[in-house]
């Protein structure tokens, strides 16, 4: 793996432990064998479509929240890449990533969403009909982190319990805020006519909407 590319790693093995607590108390994980799921319970369509998504974006941006929405919207699996790259020994090999990426890219239709920027999401990235790099305010992800970890302490499920651990993942995001920008820029290049980049709520109203028509002719509704 390239020195840039572990820029996240520090941020990816923290964050990962921790929404995958807030997640499972709203709408739990689905376990697969391979490589771990966060498919929409009970709101799938009857009949999937082949929309293949990649979602982009620092901790605490909402790649969460929209992958469980287009999951649920196009009835496509929602695939969370932390537990691509980490298992229960820590980070896998680099080989081992490409393999579960590209069972995935197999797959008639897909949601992707993580924080990486490693020169191995190319061949997912130009797989996907369309990227979403949430580019919101640093803020905004700041707060949404904040928000996770008391969450996780009220629950007393927190895998990385204390305040101090917090301010060090608060200010390890502040300074990798500016590197992560250039990375995601660099990585996303190649694929700029098909990336939409959301900076507010509007422009993630207005994504919703593009990838409604997107996908309404594989639906049948166009």
């Amino acid at each position: 793996m390239r020195a840039r590319g572990r820029a996240g790693v520090a941020e990816l093995a923290y964050a990962a432990d921790l929404k995958s607590v807030v997640a499972s108390a709203t709408c739990g994980f689905d376990s697969h064998p391979r490589y771990h799921t966060m498919e929409t319970r009970g709101q799938l369509l009857s009949s999937p479509t082949d929309v293949k998504l990649h979602i982009i974006g620092m901790a605490g941006s909402g790649k969460t929240t929209l992958a469980r929405w287009a999951a649920a919207e196009f009835g496509i699996p929602a695939h969370d890449l932390d537990y691509v790259v980490y298992g229960d020994a820590g980070e896998r090999p680099e080989a081992e990533i490409v393999a579960r990426l590209e069972e995935i890219r197999a797959g008639r239709g897909w949601v992707t969403e993580g924080a990486y920027r490693n020169a191995w999401l190319h061949p997912l990235l130009a797989d996907s009909d369309s990227i979403v790099w949430l580019d919101v305010p640093l803020r905004t992800c700041l707060y949404r982190i904040v928000r996770r970890h008391v969450i996780a302490e009220m629950s007393r499920t927190n895998p990385h319990p204390g305040w101090r651990r917090l301010v060090w993942f608060l200010n390890y995001t502040r300074r990798i805020a500016h590197c992560a920008d250039i990375e995601s820029r660099e990585l996303l290049a190649p694929h700029r006519d098909k990336v939409t980049r959301c900076q507010s709520s509007a422009d993630m109203r207005a994504v919703r909407t593009e990838l409604k028509r997107l996908a309404s002719p594989r639906l049948g509704t166009g």
